[in-house]
């Protein structure tokens, strides 16, 4: 997903944000390497991870793997002109119950919104409740990693959450 400020990688198993990346901030002074706030890689997990739990919810473990959502096409851009990006992404579960994730992105906003909508084709209600979290490796790979021993301070590598109002 691209917009005027982000660059994101979103797997659609589980529909999580693997990779973050700032285009208008160089990794370095002079570089022209974006800063990557988000990644995933096979030694080392910085991501966004986010929902449905409960007893009928897709991601709840007690249910099977995490779901694999269905999507329109593999890339998405922020169009010159638009100021808003939706990308869908659904799935429905051996009952026929259709989960749709959709994340939102605004022009020059560097939040992601992400809505859920649920279609229950029982009789029953479902119970689900929505989950957030951010997910991260305890050791860094070496080419994030300061050269710091033990001894020295280690800075926070979490993040910052704010609302409107």
């Amino acid at each position: 997903m691209k917009t005027d400020v982000l660059d994101l990688t979103i797997n659609t198993r589980g529909g999580d944000v693997e990779q973050a990346l700032l285009p208008a901030y160089p990794k370095e002074l002079g570089s022209s390497e974006p800063f990557q706030l988000l990644e995933t890689t096979p030694q080392f997990i910085y991501q966004a991870q986010s929902g449905l739990t409960g007893r009928d919810g897709p991601d709840n473990p007690a249910n099977g793997p995490r779901p694999l959502y269905n999507v329109e096409k593999d890339a998405f851009v922020l169009a010159d002109g638009q100021n808003e990006l939706q990308v869908p992404m659904t799935y429905t579960d051996a009952a026929g119950n259709t989960f749709t994730k959709t994340f939102v992105f605004k022009r020059g906003d560097y939040a992601v919104n992400v809505n859920y909508s649920v279609q229950n084709t029982g009789e029953k209600p479902l119970e689900i409740s929505t989950f957030g979290q951010l997910k991260q490796s305890i050791n860094l790979p070496p080419h994030r990693d300061t050269g710091s021993s033990n001894f020295a301070l280690h800075t926070f590598r979490g993040a910052a959450y704010s609302t409107p109002g």
